[in-house]
């Protein structure tokens, strides 16, 4: 639910950039038509809050002054509601939404993805830190976030170097781009993707010997840490969890925090406990797990 304060202003400003906004052009599009979402994203205007309500972007309009209360009466409402059958009809709603958008954000050829940088004053390059799916503005920028969240997929290889210069050379462009940027800002950017809380786990090679990082979508289970090896469902194991099965010993970086970690695989009894916590937070790995005989491996990272 989105409700906007009448002096709220909704827009998007990758055109303005030179850039494609792939996770937010695909939920305009599913929810305000090919034709009114191309004019939103093509001129970047900026829309009114009487006109986000009448394109359906947020849910009502209220006075300024009013906007605390009537977003706490529907939270009221909700929460006297049947908390099951919600929280099931608003995953079932979101899949349905969301059921082809690993495919639109595999895309390649142009867009955010594959502009890693952008020129600033005089002629310098300036890494461009935001999300590709996350600049609108006011009330619509947490729900196109958490839209625009892309699919979890871990490459083939070892994986990347634990080195800003040469993270992401193996990875795909977006993956690529989340690792420097919360490498170069020391977790002070990156921490924070689409709406979803991600860390960055350090593992040993199990050929190379080499350290090698990845970012992944985490919950917390007490005081652990929790990631899942889903690899976007896919039959094999991913290569970072293999190489913690060698050495379970790992490094993790939570925004600014780094710390050392026990890794170790959950048992069926506390992945029965702790899956339904990552599925709130991401959706698709109940979607993962269903394409797959894997079982899916739930990690719990233990501070050291």
């Amino acid at each position: 639910m989105v409700v906007a304060s009448e002096r709220a202003r909704f827009g998007t400003a990758y055109i303005h950039l030179g850039l494609t906004p792939l996770g937010v052009s695909y939920v305009l599009a599913k929810t305000l038509g090919y034709v009114r979402a191309y004019e939103l994203c093509a001129l970047g205007e900026v829309l009114e809050a009487d006109r986000a309500h009448a394109l359906g972007l947020v849910n009502r309009v209220t006075a300024p002054e009013r906007l605390a209360e009537e977003a706490e009466a529907i939270a009221v409402r909700l929460a006297a509601g049947p908390a099951r059958a919600l929280g099931f009809t608003k995953r079932m709603l979101r899949r349905a939404l969301y059921a082809d958008l690993d495919e639109h954000l595999g895309a390649r050829g142009g867009g955010a993805a594959a502009v890693p940088r952008l020129r600033g004053p005089r002629g310098r390059s300036g890494r461009l830190h935001r999300a590709p799916g996350a600049p609108l503005r006011g009330a619509l920028s947490v729900r196109a976030a958490r839209a625009g969240r892309r699919r979890e997929r871990e490459p083939d290889q070892e994986e990347t170097m634990n080195d800003p210069t040469d993270a992401g050379r193996n990875l795909p462009d977006w993956i690529a781009e989340h690792l420097r940027t919360y490498l170069e800002s020391r977790g002070e950017e990156g921490h924070i993707w689409h709406g979803v809380p991600t860390l960055l786990l350090t593992t040993r090679g199990r050929k190379s010997g080499k350290d090698l990082t990845l970012p992944l979508i985490y919950g917390t289970d007490g005081d652990d840490y929790v990631v899942v090896a889903s690899r976007g469902g896919d039959d094999r194991h991913p290569g970072w969890y293999l190489n913690l099965v060698d050495h379970p010993t790992v490094g993790v970086r939570v925004g600014t925090e780094t710390f050392t970690a026990r890794a170790r695989t959950a048992s069926p009894e506390e992945k029965a406990r702790i899956w339904p916590k990552m599925v709130e937070i991401w959706p698709a790995y109940d979607d993962y797990q269903a394409k797959t005989d894997r079982d899916i491996p739930v990690v719990i990272l233990e501070r050291a």
